[in-house]
């Protein structure tokens, strides 16, 4: 498995100081502004937040990371882009404000129904509104171009069992009557087909919750396909670094609860390459390698986290276990 953190310094003419190392920040203006946290290291998450903040400035180095083998929920695909201008073509949405209303309805399923609110305000049932005063928008049927994807968190499902997490363009070559998201796998859709219309969108997290943040006329509005919420917000969005995290987190967790042990463990390796200063995830890592019995890649693991956290009392103890097992 390609190390992704060598391509990004690569891609960037910076060199590779390793996983779980720094780059000196004044190493040049890249790395400059990269030190977010001004500490005087560019750390490779903060190389990966520069370079996914503006997409289209490191376009070729994010290509390399697809090349091998990154799966971004927002790489813009044709086929996205295709089913876009095929649904504006058949509803002919005025502007951007219908454009956003046609997508959201376009993503949730077709009996669900949600309104525009110019406040923060909740989703009321229809049985409690006033016709007179309040315009519902309902999922697109099949005919009208609606993707009919259906709410739905089981990691079980054969979707699932056969991508994981499910990423837009596998929701979109999914068979009809099949496709079915989470909130986050929701809101990478929706981003996907916001950002084809030429609406800048991004995900928001919120705990175990995610929704969209999109940039309207001027305003800022949250949708919630799950809880079919399309309301002003004054919330910041999360970063697209953090929705590849995002992602991968939730590969591993799709992984880990099928039994799929090989795949969690490639997920965990790669989220390591993306988040390489996280000394949690290396002690995860290595307590992972020593119920496998593999105790030299374990010892290494947590050598790798007590540089990150040369204190942290748990991982010392981990490490002088491993340690006397191999001793033996």
């Amino acid at each position: 498995m390609t190390d992704l953190g060598r391509v990004l310094y690569v891609g960037l003419g910076l060199p590779y100081p390793g996983r779980g190392m720094e780059l000196r920040s004044d190493h040049n203006e890249l790395t400059k502004k990269a030190d977010r946290d001004d500490d005087g290291f560019a750390r490779t998450e903060e190389l990966f937040e520069e370079v996914f903040s503006d997409r289209q400035g490191y376009f070729s180095v994010i290509e390399e990371l697809h090349r091998a083998g990154l799966e971004d929920p927002f790489e813009e695909k044709e086929e996205i882009k295709a089913y876009v201008k095929k649904l504006f073509h058949q509803h002919a949405p005025s502007n951007d404000m219908n454009k956003a209303i046609l997508l959201l309805r376009a993503v949730i399923y077709q009996k669900k129904e949600f309104k525009v609110c110019e406040s923060n305000c909740e989703f009321v049932s229809r049985t409690r509104i006033d016709f007179h005063t309040d315009i519902y928008y309902s999922g697109l049927r099949v005919g009208e171009g609606g993707l009919v994807v259906s709410h739905n968190d089981d990691f079980s499902a054969p979707l699932r069992q056969r991508h994981g997490d499910l990423l837009p363009k596998e929701l979109m070559d999914a068979k009809r009557g099949s496709r079915i998201a989470h909130c986050l796998e929701y809101s990478f859709l929706l981003i996907a087909l916001l950002r084809a219309a030429g609406i800048r969108a991004h995900f928001k997290s919120a705990g175990e919750h995610a929704y969209v943040i999109a940039e309207i006329e001027g305003k800022k509005y949250m949708l919630d396909a799950v809880n079919l919420i399309f309301q002003l917000t004054d919330e910041e969005p999360d970063t697209d670094y953090h929705g590849v995290i995002a992602h991968y987190v939730n590969e591993r967790h799709a992984r880990s609860r099928q039994g799929k042990e090989e795949e969690a463990l490639a997920v965990r390796r790669r989220l390591l390459e993306l988040a390489p200063s996280d000394a949690a995830r290396w002690n995860n890592l290595g307590v992972l390698y020593a119920r496998r019995g593999e105790g030299k890649k374990a010892l290494l693991a947590f050598e790798r986290a007590l540089v990150l956290e040369p204190k942290n009392a748990r991982i010392r103890r981990n490490r002088q276990r491993v340690l006397s097992i191999l001793k033996e």
